[in-house]
């Protein structure tokens, strides 16, 4: 089975390149998913490498790496996803304070 261990909540400085990181494990993993408050930031399967979506990118890890995090709009619950073609699916939420 797919799982993600359990992320901290995170106090982050405005202005730096930020690094939010997944722990996952299971196998296959075939998609990786970060959402900000439900909604879909970026995607990428783990074999494609790096994926980006305007300030955000996920890292060949599942890292979520974002450019310029800012007070005004990255502060939230991120949510990552992984899943399989099996129909396995699992998740871990991170809340982020930006200061």
């Amino acid at each position: 089975p797919l799982f993600i261990k359990e992320m901290p909540s995170l106090t982050l400085v405005a202005g730096r390149v930020t690094h939010i990181p997944c722990m996952y494990g299971g196998y296959p993993v075939d998609q990786i998913t970060w959402r900000k408050n439900s909604r879909d930031l970026v995607s990428t399967k783990p074999s494609q490498g790096n994926q980006r979506q305007g300030r955000f990118s996920i890292l060949v890890n599942g890292t979520l790496r974002i450019e310029q995090i800012n007070t005004g709009g990255d502060k939230g619950q991120y949510t990552c996803v992984i899943s399989n073609r099996k129909g396995e699916v699992a998740s871990g939420n991170v809340d982020v304070n930006v200061m």
